[in-house]
């Protein structure tokens, strides 16, 4: 079987930088085939994926001995040939669903639309509309009859990401491009989406898989490329890179996959170090009792985000809290912080505001984008009023260094900074207020594997060193089996089932916790696995 997808001495660079984003890249996907890509930010698999649709970018440089995708020869296509390509040979399906669909467009015009400009004459607008509604249903979408009038922020980010892939399926490309599909989406909706994928390749489709997940690629991927600074540095089954990986890097990315086997070890540390040990008190610092929050919804009515929970987090511990998109874990933070008053219960918290502080999920947006790493951690050092200026100078740049960053952070914006470095500078300025409680609100949910790592061993650290309570929300259930002590499972609003972490992911009562836990991928699952004669793993993680 010829391959669908050929490339050899794939090369693409782009002005100003001193290496290529992409070095000499080899790949083959045969038809029916999930190659996947994986590796960190900036390693050149986004690149990749974008060179093989035309959309390496206006400036870049694409330079190939070969690149044949469904037999054309697309080395020096024009837009017009790339724009017929695109759609017909291959699809593209981005990251984030709700900014790659149009807000202002129904689901139905949008894959209408897909259909109208790859198939131009052959489908009149009726015929789209019904072809729209069966590609719905092929995805998965319920009631696609009723769904395809609806526009995206009405759909959830499950059903979101299915209509994007509908609109990429428009033509029956043999070839889908998916650049982290899965990358933020609760658990079982990533398990939707993967099934979904492993059922596209069992009908005859290629797909090349972009991800830094390695728990989500053994999943569905046949074949596996690590890339590192636009180089792939090792290749081969899913099976085999996952158990035997050869490259230092890729031993270092699987090391750092938090999960119940990683519990009470450093994930930065390739040897394996142990974490500093945590023994939490007795003494509750903060306590939720029969709070009830409710929101009103479009048509008349309400509904619950938090319905007479109870919750109570004691000195220096980590207390995981888990759930879908909905569930009410964020509310439940925010309330808890004081930044929403609920309806019925009380909240026991401490007496001084700067006690309690948040590091959220994305810090940039948190930061005025006017300051300095400088002038964001001083605000809570002015407001304790401890410090002249000299004094906040030296607490700076020794709060940058306990969070593993170097003093000469501290004259950089926020924007020049890593993911990584961006949540360590959120952290610090937490520290900066002397806390004893940190709320964590899904802050390594978009960190890569190693980058995660660190700040995972720091919050461990601290709440080790410090006595620091943190109040962790997740819906990554590695992470949170692999750092807290307690765990609470929230659905609609309700907690259904808390309780000391190992006994939660081990004897689950809930049949929604069981869900969510066999939802999981996990990337043991494919190091278990052996390869068959065909170089395919055996074990299925999706069945």
């Amino acid at each position: 079987m010829s391959a669908l997808v050929r490339v050899r001495g794939l090369t693409v660079s782009f002005p100003g930088t001193a290496r290529p984003a992409v070095d000499g890249l080899d790949l083959d996907i045969e038809p029916g085939e999930i190659v996947a890509i994986v590796g960190e930010s900036g390693s050149g698999k986004s690149v990749t994926a974008r060179s093989l649709v035309g959309l390496a970018g206006e400036h870049a440089t694409v330079r190939a001995t070969e690149l044949t995708i469904d037999g054309v020869d697309a080395r020096n296509l024009s837009d017009r040939a790339w724009r017929r390509l695109r759609g017909r040979s291959v699809g593209l399906v981005l990251q984030d669903a709700l900014v790659s669909l149009d807000p202002l467009r129904r689901v139905g015009a949008e894959i209408g639309e897909s259909l109208r400009r790859v198939l131009p004459g052959l489908l009149a607008r009726g015929r789209r509309r019904e072809r729209a509604i069966a590609l719905l249903g092929d995805v998965g979408v319920p009631n696609p009859a009723e769904r395809i009038d609806a526009y995206p922020h009405e759909l959830s980010g499950g059903l979101r990401q299915r209509a994007l892939i509908a609109s990429a399926l428009a033509a029956s490309p043999a070839l889908l491009v998916a650049d982290e599909p899965t990358t933020a989406l609760d658990v079982t909706v990533q398990a939707q989406i993967l099934q979904l994928l492993a059922r596209l390749r069992d009908s005859g489709t290629a797909l090349l898989l972009i991800s830094h997940d390695l728990a989500v690629v053994s999943a569905v991927a046949d074949r596996i490329l690590v890339m590192k600074d636009g180089l792939v540095v090792e290749r081969g089954s899913t099976a085999r890179v996952l158990a035997h990986p050869e490259h230092p890097y890729t031993r270092r990315l699987l090391a750092a996959v938090p999960s119940s086997a990683s519990r009470g070890v450093r994930l930065s540390s390739p040897d394996r170090l142990p974490a500093p040990e945590r023994r939490p008190g007795d003494r509750v610092v903060v306590a939720g009792r029969g709070l009830v929050v409710t929101y009103p919804i479009p048509g008349g009515g309400t509904r619950h985000a938090l319905a007479g929970v109870d919750v109570e987090l004691r000195e220096g511990e980590v207390l995981g809290v888990v759930g879908e998109s909905g569930s009410g874990k964020s509310t439940l933070a925010r309330v808890l912080l004081g930044l929403h008053r609920p309806e019925e219960g009380e909240v026991r918290r401490p007496a001084e505001r700067l006690e309690m502080q948040l590091v959220a999920q994305d810090p940039l947006s948190s930061f005025d984008p006017r300051y300095t790493v400088r002038e964001v951690i001083a605000e809570p050092l002015r407001e304790r009023g401890r410090l002249d200026r000299a004094g906040r100078r030296e607490g700076i740049d020794d709060l940058l260094r306990r969070v593993g960053l170097a003093p000469e952070h501290a004259d950089r914006h926020p924007r020049t900074l890593s993911g990584g470095q961006r949540q360590r500078v959120a952290i610090a300025r937490a520290l900066a207020a002397d806390p004893s409680v940190i709320v964590a609100d899904e802050p390594v949910s978009a960190l890569d594997v190693s980058i995660q790592a660190q700040v995972l061993d720091l919050l461990t650290d601290l709440a080790a060193e410090r006595g620091l309570a943190i109040l962790f929300i997740s819906h990554d259930l590695g992470v949170v089996h692999h750092l807290a002590d307690r765990i609470v499972v929230m659905k609609d609003g309700h907690v259904v089932e808390s309780g000391d972490v190992e006994d939660v992911f081990h004897r689950p009562s809930h049949p929604y916790t069981r869900r969510l836990l066999v939802a999981l991928p996990d990337v043991r699952a494919a190091e278990r696995a052996e390869p068959d004669p065909s170089g395919h793993p055996l074990a299925a993680a999706t069945s």
